[in-house]
């Protein structure tokens, strides 16, 4: 039997939706607005603020969100995986249903699927009424997260490392 003789420090793939790594990161938890459902590695934003109200239905978490039709302000942050809700057992599907209780990534290191593809470095966008997030510039109907970046060359359908500094600040697509 012989002993592995290399190593790819730098591997890139990873499930949609996961933590990359345990770089600072900023992560909230948020339930899923009625007749919603979700995927993770898609982009949310809040419908409710419900943190601190006890009369509501959010078992702790800090927003009510949806998928698209919001206002800037409203940007949350990427859905992200929890592997505790994994469905099929080995097939990591995982969907966020109504009144579901999930985690959102606000900033940090976060694996998501490319549909596009892209080069280090391009930055990164999501579809205003999908969700759906992707590389380079941002066309109508979408918007760029400033600051974000794809961390590695990515081909078109794959999962790639994106960097998010920060979800609060987003440029309409032109």
């Amino acid at each position: 039997m012989s002993a592995q003789e290399t190593y790819d420090l730098n591997m890139s793939k990873g499930y949609s939706g996961q933590v990359a790594n345990i770089a600072k990161s900023d992560i909230v938890t948020a339930i899923v607005a009625a007749g919603q459902s979700l995927i993770p590695g898609i982009f949310v934003q809040r419908t409710e603020s419900v943190e601190g109200d006890p009369t509501s239905f959010n078992k702790g978490a800090n927003y009510v969100v949806s998928v698209g039709g919001g206002v800037a302000a409203d940007n949350l942050g990427v859905a992200i995986r929890d592997l505790g809700r994994e469905g099929a057992p080995n097939t990591s599907v995982i969907n966020y249903t109504e009144a579901d209780q999930f985690p959102v990534m606000r900033a940090g290191y976060v694996y998501m699927t490319i549909p596009a593809g892209g080069d280090h470095g391009e930055p990164i966008f999501f579809n205003n009424t999908t969700g759906v997030i992707n590389v380079g510039t941002a066309p109508v109907g979408s918007s760029t997260i400033d600051g974000a970046r794809l961390e590695v060359t990515t081909a078109a359908g794959a999962v790639g490392l994106v960097w998010i500094p920060n979800v609060i600040t987003v440029t309409a697509g032109a």
